[in-house]
């Protein structure tokens, strides 16, 4: 039965894609320009520590987001700017309606420079993004035509240029405190911690030749992977504790993590699932909005608690804010998909394959 194992395969997907967001909500949890946990935690408080290892198991989320869409975009070569579009005007919608909220409450001027300034620098994402997208059949051309020795080739260039090296540079730039970013083949500034079309490339390409790979992938058993995801992570904690360079998205380390945890749900078999498949649509509205409800939940007051109750409230933060994300997706989707409907023809005329 084709059609159930396809099913199965995106339940497993798509679960890893609500686990891939919840992991960027643990991370904005704590970051000091969204969450804030951080700002309040004593520094080696159990609190600290536990912060940590959310953090450290997590970092690979966004990694870990653009191998599912290697993954599933692979075997398509087609594009137009029906998706783009979609996803700019939903952005833009989202930091409008937030600037007027901040104009109400009298906390930002009324003028296009304040509305600028107050765009989220969450929105580096999104660009990138699609960019990847746009460019991304081209990359299935290679997959897709060249031999799996190739492919492991290719693999290897990627990763050892793109992230072995750079991650390199960055090191002997903390050791030496000098600026040695002129060698790095990422560019001038260096790795910029994985925040570059490069390390998405990267990620999209890998999750591209993992698909092509699938058989091999799954004949390997998959608490292998676990393993090695559950390791990867340890080393990320343990050496954020010298150099934030352990946390950059672009490491070796990380990107190795987040392939683990991929191929662990690749080999996975949760069946077909329509709560998860209801459940991952709301995946790109959470990563929008969720950094506006953290004010919600008094985290400086949690982040002082004890241990097991700053856990829970992490828990039930990270979980309500998902949760209320979907309900604005499916709302937001009910109002302007009539709308986008009526556009598509329109925008399926900018429709381009790649052979």
């Amino acid at each position: 039965m084709p059609g159930t194992q396809q099913s199965k395969r995106q339940s497993n997907m798509e679960l890893l894609r609500i686990l891939s967001i919840v992991g960027v909500l643990f991370l904005h949890y704590n970051d000091p320009t969204y969450g804030a946990a951080y700002d309040y935690t004593p520094y080696g408080s159990y609190n600290m520590l536990i912060l940590d290892l959310f953090q450290c198991f997590s970092i690979c989320a966004v990694n870990v987001f653009i191998l599912i869409s290697g993954y599933f975009l692979v075997s398509n070569n087609s594009r137009s700017l029906f998706k783009p579009v979609k996803l700019f005007f939903e952005v833009t919608l989202i930091t409008v309606v937030n600037y007027v909220v901040l104009v109400i409450k009298k906390q930002a001027a009324l003028s296009f420079l304040q509305y600028l300034f107050s765009i989220s620098s969450l929105y580096w994402f999104i660009g990138i993004y699609i960019a990847l997208y746009l460019i991304s059949p081209f990359i299935n051309v290679i997959i897709n035509n060249i031999s799996r020795k190739s492919m492991k080739v290719l693999v290897i260039l990627l990763v050892v240029l793109f992230s072995v090296q750079p991650t390199m540079i960055d090191l002997t730039n903390a050791i030496t405190h000098a600026n040695f970013n002129y060698f790095s083949v990422v560019g001038y500034y260096g790795s910029q911690a994985g925040f570059t079309i490069v390390n998405f490339v990267i990620m999209y390409t890998i999750g591209g030749v993992l698909r092509s790979c699938k058989d091999a992938v799954v004949a390997v058993p998959k608490s292998r992977y676990m393993l090695g995801y559950i390791i990867c992570s340890i080393v990320v904690d343990f050496v954020n504790q010298f150099t934030s360079i352990a946390i950059a998205y672009s490491t070796p380390v990380i990107i190795m993590q987040a392939v683990m945890i991929f191929c662990f749900f690749m080999c996975v078999d949760i069946g077909s699932s329509k709560i998860i498949n209801a459940l991952s649509a709301g995946t790109f509205t959470a990563y929008c909005i969720h950094i506006y409800f953290f004010p919600l939940f008094n985290i400086p007051k949690y982040a002082t608690s004890a241990a097991w109750i700053n856990v829970i409230h992490l828990l039930i933060t990270v979980s309500l804010i998902y949760i209320a994300c979907t309900v604005v997706h499916y709302i937001y989707s009910l109002i302007t998909d009539p709308v986008f409907n009526k556009l598509r023809p329109l925008l399926e005329k900018t429709k381009y394959t790649v052979e």
